[in-house]
């Protein structure tokens, strides 16, 4: 067998098989669990690895449960050695120790969480202390985009929340026909956007404009004591 699995050409061969089923009329106990019935031919040492297939020294009996657990933890550690030899050759692996953002202890990240711009804390109990103890309290002020009334919001947000809080968009007062107005809207926007061909009509439910909303939004924040 090959390192994909697959049949090889070599050993698939007339020759091959008279060969093996005369070694297996010899060697009819499996030579690993020394229980079951040999029904397979195991190479000792991988054939891949340039040795001759036709030679009967390599071969042991085997059946086929032994047989495919052998190569299965070959081509484990075929593979490990692979991915080692490309993460040290191509430097992708030599991550600089870093200080935790939070206990200050160093560490060495994982290359593909310092490749996205993470890997600032140790361990998932530093990043969830992290993030308890950085929520900030924030006053937000904006307009109704339907009604025009003005609105004060307080809540606590995280740093991650806070900038998305930051971002203008339409917003309602929470009022029962506001919302419903809004959401009809929302829908309007999606079918025309989806649609650009459907001649557009007037609409009942209309909100103000999408300017004045975001010139509008207001944001006061104040770390909490």
């Amino acid at each position: 067998m090959t390192s994909k699995g697959k049949p090889r050409r070599d050993i698939d061969t007339p020759a091959y098989k008279a060969a093996r089923l005369e070694f297996l009329q010899r060697n009819d106990v499996c030579h690993w669990c020394r229980r079951a019935k040999a029904t397979t031919i195991d190479h000792v040492i991988e054939v891949d690895r340039g040795i001759d297939p036709m030679d009967q020294s390599n071969w042991v009996g085997a059946c086929h449960k032994c047989n495919a657990r052998r190569g299965a933890e070959y081509l484990a550690k075929k593979r490990a050695g692979q991915i080692k030899n490309r993460t040290v050759n191509t430097g992708i692996a030599q991550v600089e120790p870093r200080p935790c953002a939070h206990c200050g202890i160093p560490f060495r990240p994982d290359w593909r969480d310092a490749q996205r711009g993470r890997g600032k804390h140790c361990s998932v109990a530093c990043w969830q202390n992290a993030c308890a103890d950085r929520r900030i309290d924030i006053i937000k002020r904006f307009n109704c985009s339907v009604c025009g009334q003005a609105v004060e919001q307080q809540k606590s947000v995280t740093e991650a929340q806070l900038q998305k809080e930051q971002e203008p968009a339409r917003q309602t007062c929470g009022g029962p026909k506001c919302q419903e107005a809004y959401n009809a809207a929302h829908a309007r926007d999606k079918y025309r956007q989806q649609n650009p061909d459907v001649k557009p009509r007037k609409s009942k439910h209309p909100y103000r404009d999408w300017e004045t909303d975001r010139k509008s939004t207001r944001l006061n924040s104040s770390h909490r004591l």
